[in-house]
């Protein structure tokens, strides 16, 4: 019963807009969770500390019609210290200081690590930590051949499906993304092209959900020409495979298949205007995997955005994407997505963003861990994601976030009662969260 309730929501997990709405909102820009910050010589220092009250109408994105259980709320409290690291920014960086061979900075690094401290009220709920750590490191970005490392690590704690009769439940999951790229340039610029690996790594701790731990290689290139002075030509392409190492794991809930995945696209991005500039990209992306009890996938990508600058402070960006990802439900998923993101800076004191998006995500056929098929699953997902902010100094800030996410789908799973009756357990869910918080940042 516990892995039948794991598997009638997981996939909210892959969602990277429901990984972003977890954490603080001011973490996810940099530029402005960070102050004037401490020199160390060639190096800046800022750290910063935050503290949030908020609520979560349904922290174990259950259903709240005919669902076997109705929805948690809980609130919460969340502390947030942070320290980030960096070569001299923009302020602070003399002319011809540290040049490479065309007069920018030889060397450009930036590091960070943050915890984010969870104390739910909620008896069912576990408190826990969330930890982010990254740099990333590039030597010559402005010559003619350059080299760039980098390192993403996260561990997300938040619950990401039903709830557990064990509150001891652990659903933390470490995501981490290590690579590196050498990058060449032509002589005046127009051209750029670079080349990559990166090898990336999910693991959830706990043994329940062991099964979908997966390692992946990617190989990955890009070539940029720009033919005028704000507007480019690319083409961008990978190959990924992917490995579910533990995929016949005694608790496993669904089946998992290695396969490795072929993904290219070309596009224009560009200004049109001052106040307009647009993305368009068209691709292609075929899936070969390795176990027959699955089909092969393709798909077509699709990328058209627009963004307007309606004042210099106020911007808007809407558009539509296609896109075709791995997902621990269904082996992968298809996506279509609208988004509209608005951002208005009033006297460089107030912050006010709004991000929303629209997508509609069709799941391969599902199988359990014994091979029998579950059918597909169709659902469209509804976020809408509300921040403001306002600076009292450089150093002291006030926020608020309201946050909803939607899962509309018909799609059901059977669970079992104490009895051994079978009871339908719907995989949709609602949600709404709210915070206020206050941060003190250098």
């Amino acid at each position: 019963m516990k892995q039948l309730f794991f598997i009638s929501v997981a996939a909210t997990i892959a969602l990277p807009a429901l990984a972003n709405a977890q954490n603080s909102a001011w973490l996810q820009d940099r530029s402005r969770a960070q102050g004037p910050g401490f020199r160390l010589g060639n190096l800046e220092l800022h750290p910063g500390f935050g503290a949030e009250a908020g609520y979560d109408t349904n922290v174990f994105y259950e259903d709240s019609g005919d669902g076997p259980r109705d929805p948690v709320g809980s609130a919460i409290f969340r502390l947030t210290p942070h320290l980030f690291l960096s070569t001299l920014t923009q302020e602070r960086t003399q002319e011809g200081e540290g040049s490479g061979s065309s007069g920018g900075p030889m060397v450009q690094f930036q590091a960070g690590v943050s915890a984010e401290a969870y104390f739910y009220l909620a008896s069912q709920a576990k408190n826990n930590v969330a930890l982010s750590g990254d740099f990333d490191l590039n030597i010559n970005p402005k010559g003619r051949f350059g080299f760039r490392i980098y390192d993403d690590f996260r561990r997300r704690i938040r619950p990401f499906t039903g709830r557990s009769d064990d509150r001891r439940r652990n659903y933390a999951v470490d995501n981490n993304l290590v690579g590196a790229s050498l990058i060449a340039r032509s002589r005046g610029g127009l051209v750029q092209a670079s080349l990559g690996y990166a090898f990336r790594l999910q693991y959830f701790e706990s043994n329940t959900f062991a099964y979908a731990n997966q390692f992946g290689h990617q190989i990955s290139g890009d070539v940029h020409y720009r033919f005028l002075p704000s507007t480019s030509v690319f083409w961008d392409g990978t190959v990924d495979m992917t490995d579910y190492y533990n995929a016949d794991a005694g608790s496993a809930a669904l089946a998992l298949a290695n396969n490795w995945r072929l993904r290219t696209r070309v596009g224009l991005n560009g200004v049109i205007t001052p106040k307009l500039s647009a993305t368009a990209a068209i691709g292609y992306t075929a899936t070969f995997v390795d176990d027959p009890a699955f089909d092969d996938y393709d798909s077509v990508l699709a990328l058209a955005g627009l963004k307007l600058r309606l004042t210099p402070t106020v911007t808007l960006d809407f558009g539509y994407e296609r896109e075709n990802k791995n997902s621990i439900v269904g082996l992968y998923r298809t996506q279509d997505r609208g988004y509209l993101d608005f951002q208005w800076l009033f006297g460089g004191s107030f912050l006010l963003s709004l991000n929303t998006w629209v997508a509609r995500m069709k799941f391969g056929e599902i199988f359990d861990a014994t091979g029998m098929s579950l059918g597909q699953r169709n659902d469209v997902y509804v976020s809408v994601r509300l921040f403001g902010e306002y600076r009292f100094t450089d150093y002291l800030a006030l926020n608020a976030t309201f946050a909803y996410l939607g899962d509309f789908t018909g799609f059901e799973y059977q669970v079992t009662d104490a009895t051994g009756m079978a009871i339908p357990d719907p995989a949709g869910f609602n949600k709404v969260e709210a915070w206020l918080g206050l941060r003190v940042f250098y």
